[in-house]
């Protein structure tokens, strides 16, 4: 060793220093309150934090918050058990003469896309009744006193109205009698006022809607009916279901602009003043509502008469009559055709195909009463 390094080894006093790591005493105390901390900490975490041999059960229990009481719900009036179906009451209609007013033009008014009406209803009593229930939707029925009269068919005695009235959450037109209606009697049932809009094409193709179609430049209007299955009871309060079957005496009133077409040929035309006209249709065969059909509209139609001596019509708006050939010449061919195989007469005195702008159900066909229904473009 030279005397550099032995100088480097010397204190300030000239004695030799120990070798190691030395610390000034204010880091020592740093260092030392350090420690201190984090004893404290790890103390401080071990107290707070649950113990690892502590069940579930105790801290569920502990953590759990209290449940709100249990609300106390509304008590409701008990209600009659009801299965959409009319209540076996005993009453069975043979005939419905119905009268419809339908308007469609400007001219109208407020009363435009509306129509009213009024029927006489014959009834069958098979068994002893104070009420009749009958169907009825979106229908304005008058139920003043003096619209709604019942009489005996035979003597024309009036049974007294109790109560009349619409139970719109079942569908059904409700007449309360003061007396009871005796079996084996039969029973008229007048409705002198009643009505409704009707549906638009665009939104509501059921019960009676109404469209319109261009052409040359102009915009026309029609209207035409889907009953099927049960929209009957949106045009006349009736007994509206399968099982019920009776015929069907239909007067309407429109303007004279539009012919009236419906199941029967026309029986009798009326013309009224201001342009408006009655037409009458013969009474149609024994059948159920949803085959009832009215349409009303200006078309022009093909005819021809069948090989056995039917006539068959095909109505469409005059820029489409140059495609109604195939169908009056198929529609023909199709009839006799079937005549001759099942060798039964078709039996009813005309058919009519009309060729409806819009129709949501592509095609309805009612070969039972002569007349069918089909969308333009099907």
């Amino acid at each position: 060793m030279n005397y550099r390094e032995e100088f480097n080894n010397l204190g300030e006093e000239g004695k030799k220093l120990p070798s190691g790591y030395f610390v000034t005493k204010k880091t020592a105390i740093c260092i030392s309150a350090f420690f201190i901390c984090v004893i404290i900490g790890v103390a401080t975490m071990f107290f707070l934090l649950p113990s690892p041999f502590q069940t579930c059960e105790e801290v569920v229990t502990d953590c759990t918050p209290e449940l709100p009481e249990e609300p106390v719900l509304p008590t409701s009036e008990p209600r009659e058990d009801f299965d959409e179906r009319l209540p076996g009451i005993g009453l069975y209609p043979e005939n419905y003469d119905i009268t419809l007013t339908i308007y469609l033009d400007e001219e109208d008014g407020e009363d435009r896309f509306t129509f009213v009406g009024s029927e006489t209803i014959y009834l069958r009593c098979d068994k002893e009744s104070d009420v009749i229930k009958m169907n009825s939707r979106f229908l304005n029925v008058n139920v003043d006193s003096g619209n709604v009269v019942v009489t005996e068919s035979d003597t024309g005695k009036e049974i007294g109205v109790h109560k009349a009235y619409l139970d719109e959450l079942h569908e059904l037109f409700v007449i309360e009698l003061s007396s009871t209606l005796q079996v084996d009697q039969t029973y008229n049932v007048e409705l002198k006022e009643f009505g409704a809009a009707i549906g638009n094409a665009d939104f509501d193709q059921y019960g009676m809607y109404y469209q319109s179609y261009d052409i040359y430049g102009q915009t026309r209007w029609m209207c035409n009916t889907k009953f099927t299955p049960n929209y009957a009871r949106e045009v006349f309060p009736s007994f509206d279901e399968p099982h019920f079957r009776s015929t069907f005496d239909l007067t309407l009133i429109h303007r004279d602009k539009r012919w009236a077409l419906s199941n029967m040929p026309v029986k009798e035309t009326t013309t009224l003043n201001d342009g408006w006209m009655t037409t009458s249709f013969d009474t149609t065969p024994n059948m159920v509502t949803y085959l009832l059909v009215l349409v009303l509209a200006d078309f022009p139609k093909i005819s021809t008469i069948t090989k056995n001596g039917y006539e068959l019509n095909v109505w469409a708006r005059e820029d489409h009559l140059y495609a109604a050939n195939y169908s009056l010449y198929a529609g023909s061919e199709t009839l006799t055709y079937f005549e001759e195989l099942l060798e039964m007469p078709y039996g009813l005195p005309k058919m009519d195909f009309v060729a409806v702008p819009d129709y949501a159900a592509g095609a309805t066909e009612f070969w039972e009463i002569g007349r069918a229904s089909c969308r333009e473009r099907v």
